[in-house]
């Protein structure tokens, strides 16, 4: 599994103002529902869409797909795709999501105002 899922084909699926709009975990599941179904309508015989691994980030859902088929297949049907009433998706590349980087800061403390009790300085 996790070599299959290393070497799939990612992709995510979005909505289609993104970033401006995004996928909340609730409408992941309604995104994982909706492709269930349309997997569901195929024949029995011929194509069967590959799909690997599916996770949800960055307000996107992620997609891991086992070939090129199966990107296809996914790439044709999200554009119509019917997740949640009022849903426009896209298929885009992990490159147009957003990257994170962390960083860690160091603030120092405000410099206090002290009079010394010898002289009546202010420092």
């Amino acid at each position: 599994y996790t070599r299959a899922a290393r070497e799939g084909i990612q992709v995510a699926v979005v909505c289609e103002d993104y970033p401006g709009s995004q996928i909340s975990r609730e409408n992941f599941a309604d995104i994982q529902r909706a492709i269930g179904r349309l997997v569901d309508e195929l024949p029995e015989e011929g194509f069967t869409p590959r799909l690997v691994e599916s996770c949800w980030t960055k307000g996107a859902a992620i997609k891991v797909r086992h070939n090129e088929l199966t990107k296809d297949w996914l790439a044709a049907r999200v554009p119509t795709l019917v997740a949640w009433e009022g849903s426009r998706l896209k298929m885009v590349g992990l490159d147009a999501l957003p990257t994170y980087k962390r960083v860690v800061v160091w603030f120092l403390s405000p410099v206090e105002t002290r009079s010394c009790t010898s002289c009546g300085s202010v420092s």
